[in-house]
């Protein structure tokens, strides 16, 4: 659990904690599988088994639940992906990184990418989310930026490649991947958006003269 995640009137106790935490695992459960506006304040509690006092204490609102998810699951996530996102100056390490990823999301009803959905389901209509969704997306990209452009310095990267641009094109191909992989309740659509991904990285590499997005 995130370190930034305290109570709204004061310090936690351990008790509060497993409960607050509980509400935010629920929560990001249903929002994922569900969406925001499908899901009622009822059914994170019934998932939570909290009551409507503990989320209102602890959150203040749904909106501010919402918020706190997407806190808590930024930080998780890059906690959680820490030491390969330290790893990224690699062919190696880029795969390990993309297969984390996709098996993070690789289970019935969870094929999607929250982040992706509190985007297109919110951020038009809550600027606060919305910079936070921006901060979150900015850090993904970059840590792979840092980590093509160190590739490029190493040489495994030709000179003129684009490390902003491309770590723009992971994220843009990676974010349209889970999109049809909630729509189809599938993975495979992100599975081949990554694939590609890294397919059209290698073939920018020094040892390559022909750079494709097709397959092989």
């Amino acid at each position: 659990m995130s370190t930034s995640a305290s109570s709204a009137t004061g310090p936690i106790t351990a008790r509060g904690r497993r409960t607050r935490d509980a509400i935010l695992d629920a929560a990001a459960e249903l929002f994922l599988r569900l969406g925001v506006h499908a899901t009622s304040v009822e059914d994170i509690l019934e998932a939570s088994g909290t009551g409507k006092g503990q989320l209102y204490h602890y959150f203040g609102s749904k909106e501010g639940l919402v918020r706190a998810v997407l806190r808590d699951r930024a930080d998780r996530y890059f906690e959680t992906h820490a030491p390969l996102l330290d790893d990224l100056d690699s062919w190696d390490g880029l795969g390990r990184w993309f297969d984390a990823i996709l098996r993070a999301h690789d289970r019935p009803g969870c094929h999607g990418c929250l982040f992706g959905m509190l985007a297109s389901e919110l951020a038009d209509h809550d600027p606060e989310l919305r910079a936070e969704l921006d901060r979150f997306f900015d850090r993904w990209r970059g840590h792979l930026a840092r980590g093509l452009a160190a590739m490029r310095s190493s040489g495994l990267l030709r000179p003129e490649a684009d490390p902003e641009a491309l770590s723009l094109l992971a994220l843009a191909a990676a974010q349209g991947g889970f999109l049809l992989a909630k729509a189809s309740d599938d993975v495979r659509p992100a599975r081949l958006a990554l694939d590609q991904v890294l397919s059209y990285f290698k073939s920018l590499s020094p040892a390559s003269s022909c750079p494709t997005l097709g397959p092989g």
